[in-house]
């Protein structure tokens, strides 16, 4: 069962998050609510397979490169408010195995998680539609 830590995002999201994935009998919610600055501790406490990061929080987008390069074995999802498709080539180029909307819908967010998990690389249906590669 894959264990996921999320970052503290704004609280609407945060509720959703905590919903969704308690919901989810194949996920686990080991941590949540954790600052940016804690993230890197908090996988070393929870080794979880799949850690959700919010966009707004990171101080640089190097971020996602240096958590990847630390936790190579971990997978990481941003989720942004509307990111564009170089925003998400940014963010799977420095790392991360899934870049989506905080918009994206409540069963996407899920799969999008246990595909993750898997290490399959997901992006938002508009970065995909722009022809973003990955």
């Amino acid at each position: 069962m894959p264990s996921v830590v999320s970052a503290k995002f704004e609280d609407l999201v945060a509720v959703g998050l905590k919903v969704l994935i308690s919901e989810d009998a194949n996920l686990e919610l080991v941590a949540t609510d954790i600052p940016m600055e804690r993230i890197e501790d908090a996988i070393e406490e929870h080794a979880p397979a799949v850690v959700l990061l919010n966009f707004g929080t990171m101080r640089t987008p190097a971020d996602v490169y240096q958590l990847h390069q630390s936790h190579p074995e971990t997978r990481l999802v941003v989720l942004a408010n509307r990111p564009t498709a170089a925003e998400c080539n940014q963010m799977l180029s420095f790392g991360a195995t899934a870049c989506l909307s905080k918009e994206t819908e409540a069963r996407d967010i899920i799969n999008a998680i246990h595909l993750a998990s898997r290490g399959m690389h997901v992006l938002p249906r508009s970065a995909a539609a722009a022809g973003a590669s990955l």
